[in-house]
């Protein structure tokens, strides 16, 4: 599984997607040949099962704080936080710069209101001193507050 020999939300969130790529000839043939593990954990999620602990921070930090500092904190949150200010201005629409290029679209209220539960379930976590320095070295910790 994505964070060891347990299926994390993760895991149940991505697949969905996964799995109508792999009923797709073109996509499922492009996935068996470049991304065999791909395909390989499709087929466990079919029938996902809790066969141990997920793998430690140290483990999993040198794949995931770059993916958390480019997407997340370099795309996901600029963005969510910029369509949420200007929903709460009453604005229809927002523009921005994004990944060094302009973007525009229209406010969205799901990711404002996905946005204030990403906040809410960051302050509800009483002992953050495992999570804040995570946080502070992707570049996410800011974005939460």
């Amino acid at each position: 599984y994505l964070f060891g020999s347990r299926p994390a939300f993760a895991d149940f969130g991505m697949y969905a997607q996964l799995y109508q790529c792999a009923t797709d000839p073109t996509p499922a043939a492009l996935m068996r040949n470049t991304a065999p593990h791909v395909a390989k954990w499709i087929q466990e999620m079919l029938g996902p099962r809790a066969d141990g602990e997920f793998e430690t921070w140290e483990t999993l930090g040198p794949t995931l704080v770059p993916l958390l500092k480019d997407e997340v904190a370099g795309i996901f949150f600029p963005w969510t936080v910029a369509n949420a200010q200007a929903l709460a201005a009453g604005q229809k629409e927002f523009s921005m710069t994004l990944a060094g290029k302009p973007y525009s679209q229209e406010t969205q209220k799901y990711h404002a209101k996905s946005l204030a539960a990403l906040r809410a379930r960051y302050a509800a976590v009483a002992d953050k001193s495992r999570l804040d320095p995570i946080l502070k070295d992707a570049g996410c910790h800011s974005w939460l507050r």
